[in-house]
């Protein structure tokens, strides 16, 4: 009841009342202590400077200390996570995660990583804004805070969407839409919102225009009946992006230049540099080349500014360095191309993977080849002999970087591996606790203790295994067995299955040197998988490296 408390006077502090308090910039921390935390939350909320919001948060924490009361003092930490913006707010909510994972509640920590995350999100640190967003949503949904759990969710679809991996971020948005559905009132209809984009924008980036279209207009519908002029502009602005991929050039080009205006009137970097990009793309769509790279230069523009990783970046300086190759321009070629090489460091440095087209159609190995190509153009008049081989020299420190770098990580992950024992598959709660597993309670129970006896016999190594034959070994139906696995070991049949016979492949490598001695064929074969393609290929996806480099690590290590 008491964290509840805490929760709605946080929830409220951003619709308090202007009429309460006057702020002051000579105010004594000890003469706030006498008000309410409600007052001194009103006070906080009101501040316009950092300076104001400091006392009023220093003055909560000090009420919460005299009044040994944990909870309120946690609230004074998240205020100032509210506060601060970057590494404080990070400190901070280091400081709430610190004090309550030991023993979480409804509130803490998933709060304090859902924090974490949107501040690393904004410094591009994207594997860091997973990782916390991914904790978030675990203690969210473990302690019912579905509004927590929601945000979390949303963010780490929009990640994903950012990855390139826009199926799985579709998937997350409906299954948000239908969460959000269950608890609206707790998480409110601006919320509910979010989901909405969230698929308009997925599907848009699939090129599924009419599911674009259906759910970009009900999200429009939404935003501009609660009158949230923010969410209407980021609607018009992927509309006019989805009238560009339906090559209605004339309509996106209106579309996109009006929301525009609202976005530079609000500085909102990211937003103006994808309306430059697609601007760029309609002029070189009507054969206007020359205005579209002016459009392109004005996202390398934004890009030096904000740092943000975002595709448009990229996109727009492979444009700008094929432009500027067909004109002959060398000058700005290699200016174009260097930029784009940086990016693309950037973007391997936060663990982001580019797909399979972009690597085919850029990979780095060509754009450095290129990059030399030019050098070796410019030599006669513009390059001294000094610079290139400067620059040579740190194109091979740079390449010897990478594959130092390369082995050093996969040695990590070796090492990592020959720490770790097989972890057993952990039930989280009894189903008596739980009241969204469609299977009945004796029956979740009688499958969970056949599936540990099914783990402890081993019987996942039996090649032919399917979920039709288990569920009939077990004596119950496929559809129960595949809904209490992906329960209780979030993972559906065929990942759980695989997991089981890869960790045992790597405790019988690690403990039996006869074994390693076999072809990769044959040892897929003696854990379960019928192909050593499938084999190879499972090993590398949970363990980072493939077995073949596994198995001659641990030869090394045996023979020195």
């Amino acid at each position: 009841m008491r964290t509840t408390t805490v929760i709605i006077l946080l929830l409220s502090i951003g619709i308090m009342s202007k009429g309460h308090l006057q702020e002051k910039a000579d105010m004594d921390t000890s003469s706030l202590i006498d008000k309410s935390y409600i007052d001194l939350g009103a006070g906080f909320s009101r501040a316009t400077s950092l300076a104001i919001k400091e006392q009023y948060v220093a003055a909560f924490i000090e009420k919460a200390r005299k009044e040994k009361d944990t909870l309120y003092i946690l609230g004074g930490f998240q205020l100032y996570t509210l506060a601060y913006k970057g590494e404080k707010a990070i400190q901070y909510a280091d400081s709430i995660i610190h004090y309550t994972k030991e023993k979480p509640d409804s509130q803490y920590p998933a709060v304090a990583y859902l924090v974490k995350g949107i501040e690393y999100d904004k410094q591009g640190n994207f594997k860091k804004a997973l990782d916390n967003f991914i904790m978030g949503n675990t203690y969210a949904s473990r302690f019912f805070n579905v509004e927590v759990a929601y945000k979390c969710n949303y963010k780490i679809g929009v990640l994903k969407d950012r990855l390139g991996e826009y199926e799985e971020a579709i998937s997350i948005h409906k299954h948000n839409a239908v969460f959000a559905e269950k608890h609206k009132k707790k998480i409110g209809k601006q919320s509910m919102i979010l989901s909405t984009f969230g698929l308009a924008f997925s599907y848009k980036n699939l090129k599924k225009l009419d599911s674009a279209y259906y759910y970009n207009d009900l999200g429009l519908q939404s935003a501009r009946e609660i009158k949230n002029e923010e969410l209407v502009q980021h609607f018009l602005l992927n509309e006019g992006i989805i009238n560009y991929w339906d090559r209605q050039y004339t309509v996106a080009r209106e579309k996109i230049s009006e929301t525009l205006k609202y976005f530079e009137k609000e500085n909102k970097q990211s937003d103006i540099g994808e309306a430059y990009y697609y601007l760029g793309k309609i002029q070189d769509q009507i054969g206007n080349k020359e205005q579209a790279i002016v459009y392109y230069k004005k996202v390398d523009t934004i890009f030096q500014k904000t740092k943000d990783l975002i595709p448009e970046s990229r996109e727009a300086y492979n444009y700008l360095t094929s432009y500027y190759r067909n004109q002959g321009d060398q000058e700005q070629q290699l200016v174009y191309l260097e930029k784009l090489i940086a990016l693309d460091k950037a973007l391997n440095s936060n663990q982001i993977y580019l797909s399979k087209k972009i690597i085919e159609k850029f990979d780095i190995p060509k754009m450095i080849a290129e990059k030399e190509e030019l050098i070796t153009k410019l030599e006669s008049d513009k390059i001294n002999l000094n610079y290139i081989v400067g620059a040579l020299f740190l194109l091979f420190v740079l390449i010897l970087g990478y594959f130092y770098q390369r082995q050093r990580m996969l040695k990590k992950k070796f090492n990592q591996i020959l720490k770790e024992d097989t972890k057993e598959v952990e039930v989280i709660v009894p189903p008596s606790d739980k009241v969204t597993l469609e299977v009945p309670q004796e029956i979740a129970e009688h499958i969970l203790k056949c599936l540990e006896e099914f783990e402890q016999k081993k019987g996942f190594l039996d090649k032919n295994i399917t979920l039709s034959s288990l569920s009939k070994l077990f004596k119950t139906n496929s559809s129960y067995l595949s809904k209490t696995i992906n329960f209780y070991r979030d993972k559906n049949f065929p990942t759980y299955l695989n997991d089981l016979r890869i960790e045992y492949a790597l405790e019988k490598l690690k403990e039996d040197p006869s074994f390693r001695k076999y072809t990769i064929k044959a040892i897929a074969g003696e854990v379960g998988f019928k192909s050593a393609e499938t084999f190879s290929k499972f090993f590398l996806k949970k363990n980072g490296m493939y077995p073949s480099y596994f198995i001659k690590q641990l030869s090394k290590m045996e023979s020195s």
